[in-house]
């Protein structure tokens, strides 16, 4: 039994997320219940805990995003300085894992970094291909995304598109809106607690 995931879990349970929680580091069997606060709260045995590894934002609409080591995420808004801030769509995440699995598809040499899919917050660790709508994940225990959209389509002068005749952002990237913001660093743990 893993002890960061036990304390992980009773913390979950402590604060409220009635959900249920995956983590890799959890090697439990069976689901277990645990009784806290009165409430119910079952923590299964694979637990999805991935890493930021790049914060990505551009000034205006339909520019490259230019990657920075810190970000502000505002409660019902977005990315403070992010073009896409208080629009429908105020948060992109993209997973890396999912990027891999995608590029051995295609024999162009793309030249792939960081922010090159317009993804506000690339992660590593989970890929986010069985994520579903009101998914929500939890960023350094605070800060909270709920996904609104999953996939979109790409623009015309989209250049992955152009170069490999698909793109990635339209079936696996994800769109968040914030439920509660904070201080997000590259580094920081982002974990799936369900819908």
């Amino acid at each position: 039994m893993n002890i960061f995931c036990v304390k992980f879990c009773y913390s979950i349970a402590k604060n409220g997320f009635n959900t249920l929680v995956f983590n890799p580091n959890c090697f439990f069997n069976k689901f277990v219940k645990m009784n806290c606060n009165k409430n119910l709260f079952l923590v299964y045995k694979f637990c999805m805990i991935g890493k930021i590894v790049s914060i990505n934002i551009s000034k205006k609409l339909g520019t490259k995003k230019v990657s920075i080591k810190t970000a502000i995420l505002k409660k019902n808004a977005g990315i403070l300085t992010d073009a896409h801030f208080a629009t429908k769509r105020p948060v992109s995440l993209l997973s890396w894992d999912d990027v891999k699995s995608w590029q051995k598809n295609y024999k162009h040499k793309i030249g792939l970094k960081y922010g090159v899919f317009a993804e506000n917050l690339s992660l590593n660790g989970f890929s986010l291909k069985k994520i579903g709508l009101n998914t929500v994940f939890v960023i350094n225990k605070k800060i909270k995304l709920k996904i609104i959209q999953i996939g979109k389509k790409c623009h015309s002068e989209c250049e992955i598109k152009k170069i490999a005749g698909n793109c990635i952002m339209q079936k696996y990237g994800v769109f968040a809106k914030v439920l509660s913001g904070g201080k997000v660093s590259v580094g920081d743990k982002i974990i799936v607690v369900g819908t």
